[in-house]
């Protein structure tokens, strides 16, 4: 953002420079007769400054002046350059054929000159003002020599351009599935564009950091040293001085013992010195450790908004711009309504799970326990659930049939509960189903999420509920960010409760959590609402929750 800033505050500095220097004033600088190419060079720069500042008038003046002391001087490479700006702001101007003229021109220099990418960077523009002039096979055509050329250089940033320019095509000719797949690919170049750049950045401000520290370091053994330079010297003096006085025996006794007390003394600091400076290290660790923490936390949630949080929505920006400018009709955008729904709501719970996760990897989670009817929870999360899985086809039960009081935070089981109804939905196929029963014990519930979809591999199971933050695509390609189990296994815990789960490949996996009941709900059971478990169900329960704690879930 710095350098950002310092670009722009450069290109207004020189837009000062040219409405405060006159044409006349710009000729007499010095090594104007010397150097005519500067010139043009720092005309063009002038150019570009105002284009910045959205001046085109005053942008053409100066390339203009720029192209003569060119012309004059027989500088093809220099005049490519040129004319592709002068045909850029031509073409923002809509004068198309003006704009065309410039472009070809440019195209020919680049191509007399031998720069590849600039040719490629021509034909790209020839093929956008083609198809603004409804030209569409020529913008066809150029569009294709400017992908040919940039299959041997590989420029991300001219493949992208590409996209861009073909999807507008696609789109002006009708082929709106086309321009929506162009689009997409696009959308993808320009993400994975953004985190080339983010990365390198990244990159320089840590080796600025490294540097810096570096720096830091020498100053400090610069100063150590300078001291301990003073230190020998000191001691060189005071041997001196003992020596000098070594002929009188009561001076020397009297400066040895000086010198003895005065040595314990320096010993004494050192030691103090040193415990002080083992106390800062320990601080510096221990900052050091929550910088590293936040950095995860920091890389994790641009982790999430740029690979799973930025389709969705440059997806859904593309299908708007369709819409938006009568590119696509409204029975067209009905058809992809269901999917844009589907991921909208995927979307907004991943935004969930992440809030919660950075919050409380951040700055922690308070949990506020209180009394509260699980059923009721359960019921008010059930429609949006049943809208979820009537997408898909699902049948989603539930065996909660009469009040049932827990004691914990409700917010915090509302999500969790959440969490693995949709985790279920999401791996359950088509006319699947997905039920949700409980058992009730002595002083907690045990709630089960259970479905017959595609289970988990057992080489993937340690995974679920680690922080790793395991995640795959559902069976219709849903995506998540992997937050979603974790952050309701904490919660779960943090709530005085326990999480396992038992799948099979193929045929479904049943998710098992506990509750501590309220007070209220205890002494119910007390007084004679229970449910008989027989003893041979507790040994095959136990079993088959020694099986899930062996396999270290």
């Amino acid at each position: 953002m710095q350098i950002v800033r310092l670009t722009v505050f450069t290109y207004c500095l020189l837009a000062a420079l040219c409405v405060l220097l006159p044409n006349r004033l710009i000729a007499q600088l010095p090594g104007a007769d010397r150097n005519p190419a500067e010139i043009a060079r720092t005309l063009d720069s002038l150019g570009s400054s105002y284009l910045l500042l959205h001046k085109p008038d005053s942008a053409l003046f100066y390339l203009y002046e720029s192209e003569k002391i060119k012309l004059s001087l027989n500088d093809h490479k220099g005049l490519a350059d040129t004319y592709e700006i002068i045909g850029h702001i031509l073409f923002d101007k809509k004068q198309y054929l003006e704009s065309l003229r410039y472009y070809e021109i440019s195209a020919e220099y680049y191509r007399e000159s031998d720069n590849l990418q600039g040719l490629t960077q021509a034909y790209l523009n020839i093929g956008n003002v083609n198809t603004a002039l409804k030209k569409y096979t020529d913008a066809a055509q150029n569009l294709a020599d400017a992908e040919k050329l940039n299959e041997h250089q590989q420029n991300a940033r001219n493949k992208m351009v590409y996209y861009k320019y073909q999807a507008s095509l696609d789109s002006a000719r009708g082929n709106y599935i086309a321009a929506m797949a162009d689009y997409k690919e696009f959308s993808r170049l320009r993400e994975q564009y953004f985190n080339v750049e983010k990365t390198k950045f990244i990159a320089n401000t840590k080796e600025q950091y490294e540097s810096e520290k570096k720096q830091r370091e020498n100053e400090i053994l610069r100063k150590e040293q300078f001291l301990h330079l003073s230190t020998i010297k000191l001691q060189q003096r005071f041997v001196i001085f003992c020596v000098a006085l070594f002929l009188i025996l009561s001076i020397i006794t009297s400066v040895l013992f000086r010198m003895y007390r005065r040595q314990q003394d320096l010993y004494l600091q050192l030691n103090n010195r040193n415990k002080k400076v083992q106390q800062q290290n320990i601080i510096i660790l221990e900052q050091n450790l929550a910088l590293e923490s936040s950095s995860q936390v920091k890389d994790k949630i641009f982790s999430v908004i740029s690979h799973d949080l930025r389709s969705p929505l440059a997806i859904l920006e593309g299908m708007l711009f369709l819409l938006r400018d009568d590119k696509m009709s409204p029975q067209q955008f009905r058809f992809f309504i269901d999917e844009l729904w589907r991921d909208m709501k995927n979307t907004s719970a991943m935004m969930d799970n992440l809030l919660q996760w950075a919050s409380s990897q951040m700055k922690g989670i308070r949990v506020n326990g209180d009394d509260f009817d699980i059923t009721a929870v359960l019921n008010r999360e059930f429609e949006l659930l049943q809208s979820l899985a009537k997408q898909k086809e699902i049948s989603l039960t539930h065996q909660f049939l009469h009040p049932v009081m827990v004691y914990a935070d409700p917010d915090m089981i509302r999500l969790a509960l959440r969490n693995l109804i949709t985790n279920a939905i999401k791996f359950t196929p088509t006319h699947g189903k997905i039920n949700i029963h409980y058992l009730m014990l002595s002083e907690k519930i045990e709630l089960i999420v259970e479905d017959n979809g595609v289970g988990i591999a057992e080489v993937d199971q340690p995974k679920v509920l680690s922080n790793i933050y395991y995640s795959t695509g559902g069976t219709q390609n849903e995506k998540g960010c992997g937050l979603g189990l974790p952050l309701s296994k904490d919660f779960i815990e943090r709530n005085n409760g326990q999480i396992w789960f038992m799948s099979q490949v193929g045929k479904g996996t049943s998710f098992h959590f506990t509750l501590p009941l309220s007070e209220e709900e205890e002494n119910n059971n007390d007084r004679g609402y229970t449910i008989t478990i027989t003893t041979e169900q507790l040994k095959i329960m136990a079993q088959d929750q020694n099986i899930a704690i062996g396999k270290g879930l």
